[in-house]
């Protein structure tokens, strides 16, 4: 065997071996050998067509991943893991995946079983077809994380999400909302909220909400909020409110400034205002963008993102007030 050989045969069993040894498997075959000692199973993208009835066996499992395999249904013995902290299923990854990769399964609901699950803390369902989320989820009454962007989520199912107020977590991008529902004002200790909109070959597409979502800005806990490519043309005063925000990305929107009351956010350290040259989208390209009169309040403000936008030499010389910003594209 030539030396690169062996050292890369080598280091492929040590890593193996200290996988195991913390409980990690990606293998189940290897995992219902020792299922007293699997913590950790990762099946990602492995063709999986089902998954054997001796999973149940895994009791001590926290976390398992069966993202992109080839299952015609969601696998039921899943439901029988009792322990189960972090359940990972996502369907493609990408916006084209569900038309053009027949092999990968997309749910369009939720099974009921899942709910037994009482000790979840992360569940993953990015890039399915659900639309339908029972008032049923509010018993995963431990779940701190719910990833569900790209799916087809009816208005009903957005409510029933507003009863898991514990998340801290929140993803609901790319489901075509128009609206938030005002029950969202529950989610009082998130501080994660993904709204971002679908894309293909590098623009947004498919539905926008119509305005600025209000009921966002009595979110008092939140600390980064994503709003890319949804084309508001306004962004409210109150965001003002939002004082523990420290990333707001508005990637790919429509509206020619931001409200003075956007320096009152003393926490902020990342802001993107970005737009496309793009098409229709270009249009805001040749808008002169003027920055907040108060922008200096910004302190710990360490990146800026604004790039596309047009923005003369005056405007950036406001910038130099700045004490922390390290990155300006």
């Amino acid at each position: 065997m030539k030396p690169i050989a062996f050292v890369l045969t080598l280091l492929f069993f040590v890593v193996t071996s200290y996988g195991q040894e913390n409980g990690v498997y990606s293998s189940i075959e290897e995992a219902l050998q020792s299922p007293e000692k699997v913590i950790k199973l990762s099946l990602y993208d492995q063709k999986l067509t089902s998954l054997p009835k001796e999973i149940s066996t895994l009791t001590k499992l926290k976390v398992l991943d069966i993202s992109r395999n080839n299952f015609n249904e969601f696998p039921a013995v899943i439901t029988k893991l009792a322990g189960l902290e972090e359940l990972y299923f996502r369907g493609g990854d990408s916006y084209m995946e569900k038309f053009l990769e027949e092999d990968i399964f997309f749910m369009d609901s939720l099974p009921e079983g899942l709910f037994n699950l009482k000790k979840l803390r992360i569940l993953d369902l990015r890039y399915h077809y659900i639309r339908e989320i029972p008032s049923a989820i509010k018993q995963l009454t431990q779940l701190d994380e719910l990833h569900l962007f790209h799916n087809e989520l009816s208005p009903e199912s957005v409510k029933n999400i507003c009863a898991l107020q514990q998340l801290d977590v929140l993803d609901i991008g790319g489901n075509g909302l128009l609206t938030l529902p005002k029950e969202f004002s529950n989610f009082q200790k998130l501080s994660y909220l993904g709204l971002d909109n679908n894309w293909s070959e590098g623009v947004p597409v498919g539905e926008t909400l119509e305005e600025f979502p209000m009921v966002i800005c009595k979110l008092n806990q939140l600390e980064e909020l994503h709003l890319m490519g949804q084309l508001l043309e306004e962004i409210p005063e109150e965001i003002e409110n939002l004082t523990k925000l420290k990333v707001l990305n508005l990637f790919v929107n429509n509206f020619k400034s931001l409200p003075e009351s956007v320096t009152n956010l003393s926490e902020l350290e990342e802001l993107n205002i970005d737009v496309m040259c793009i098409g229709s989208l270009g249009e805001i390209c040749a808008s002169s963008f003027t920055f907040p009169r108060d922008i200096c309040k910004l302190e710990k403000l360490q990146k800026f993102y604004f790039s596309e936008r047009k923005i003369n030499s005056g405007e950036l010389e406001k910038l130099k007030c700045l004490p922390n910003l390290v990155s300006v594209e």
